[in-house]
């Protein structure tokens, strides 16, 4: 048995320009100024990765070839990330490239990519971190000695395999292991860029699935109850729309990897190995792709049923609002005309004055309440209705906090 490389690979979505900055980054320590990175930390963590070379190479797919003391790298420009190492000794060193990658690559890339859209959403909804696909390559090997690399690896033994001739591969869920005399052959480098491509593809949108799955799980959880708190209305609302914003992200991005998944399909084409990868299964394009239209629909309709449970409890929250304003103004005008009524008859008004067997002593008219005083006393009672309108309105407040709101009228799409 022979090791001859090992392979370790990872996909997130991205464009020329964040290739261009990670390569000014470590050629030419240089980084945007402006978006007010920590030139300190930068600094630290380019000299921990210990670059030895670096080139930048155009073509349908422009990528970055840089030799790192613990590993070579290969990064293009739709986030296809791959590291190297050359004559291992056994398969166990696949811990050395992951470690090099968890430590000191990803902070690296974390920190030049960490302004604007998040790299990552496994923070926002506890989503666990995905394994990324290792490849094993050999010069030789026996089918025994391959299995035991899946033994000492403690991985499952292989579910899949394909053997040509001069080359055979094992496909296990989270190692590959392919054996080929001539493994620095073109053929064996698109077998393996494609292999990773393909398994950290549908990562990716398995990732999505979980991440909509979860979504879907709290909305659920909100939509069936029969009533809310007043005062949760608005934190609802809140966590609703935080959700809007992680699906606008996600439909980003899958436009952003069809975009790339159809310029890979064409750059296949072109080079003519579409029967070859066939041959390895490789050739995962329309598989992938349909995965790919599914997710994005799925995504689309997410998309919709968030902005109608917005529109709904936005709308409950209005409607609740509007009610304690009416109320308000109810108690304020009553509270207005039953002063006015209190103060006394109006200017004019007959008097008339009787004994206790009924008969009539005087008659007169009320002349004491003059526009002097319907002035003075119209001002007192505006002032004390204002004061006590604020006053039911600050106890309103408190009240309304532990009112509850029934959910009877819910949009029919969010009801399952």
């Amino acid at each position: 048995m022979k090791l001859e490389k090992i392979y370790f690979g990872t996909l997130y979505p991205r464009t020329k320009l964040h290739l261009r900055e990670l390569y000014n980054f470590l050629k030419f320590k240089e980084f945007e100024k402006e978006l007010g990175f920590d030139s300190f930390e930068l600094n630290k963590l380019h000299r921990s990765l210990r670059l030895k070379k670096i080139e930048y190479s155009g073509g349908n797919f422009d990528k970055i070839c840089a030799e790192f003391k613990a590993a070579n790298l290969e990064y293009f420009e739709d986030g296809l990330l791959i590291l190297c190492k050359n004559n291992p000794k056994t398969a166990k060193e696949i811990s050395d490239l992951r470690r090099f990658y968890n430590k000191k690559l990803s902070p690296a890339l974390g920190l030049i990519y960490s302004k604007g859209m998040p790299v990552s959403l496994s923070f926002s909804l506890k989503l666990s971190i995905k394994k990324h696909v290792s490849i094993f390559v050999l010069s030789q090997a026996t089918e025994t000695e391959v299995k035991e690399i899946f033994a000492g690896l403690k991985s499952k033994m292989p579910h899949a395999s394909v053997i040509n001739n001069g080359c055979k591969v094992y496909f296990a869920p989270e190692y590959i292991v392919i054996v080929a005399a001539d493994f620095n052959s073109e053929n064996c480098r698109n077998l393996i860029e494609h292999y990773i491509y393909f398994r950290e593809y549908e990562s990716q949108l398995r990732q999505y699935l979980n991440l909509n799955r979860i979504i879907w799980g709290n909305v659920d959880k909100i939509l069936k109850k029969e009533s809310v708190d007043y005062r949760d209305l608005p934190q609802i609302k809140e966590e609703l729309l935080g959700y809007k914003e992680i699906n606008d992200i996600i439909e980003t991005r899958l436009n952003q990897m069809n975009n790339y998944l159809e310029l890979r399909l064409k750059n296949a084409e072109h080079l003519k190995i579409m029967d070859f990868l066939n041959k390895y299964k490789a050739d995962r394009f329309l598989k992938i792709s349909s995965i790919h239209e599914y997710m994005k629909k799925l995504w689309q309709t997410t998309d919709r049923s968030l902005a109608s449970a917005i529109d709904f409890f936005d709308s409950v929250y209005q409607e609740n609002i509007q009610r304690g304003l009416k109320a308000l103004q109810a108690i304020f005008l009553i509270a207005v005309t039953a002063s006015f009524l209190t103060m006394g008859a109006m200017p004019g008004a007959d008097l008339t004055f009787f004994d206790q067997n009924g008969r009539l002593l005087a008659t007169g008219q009320f002349i004491s309440f003059n526009f002097p005083t319907l002035l003075k006393f119209g001002a007192t009672v505006l002032v004390i209705s204002i004061i006590l309108y604020f006053v039911w309105d600050f106890i309103y407040k408190i009240l309304r906090k532990y009112k509850v709101v029934k959910l009877l009228k819910k949009p029919k799409r969010l009801i399952k």
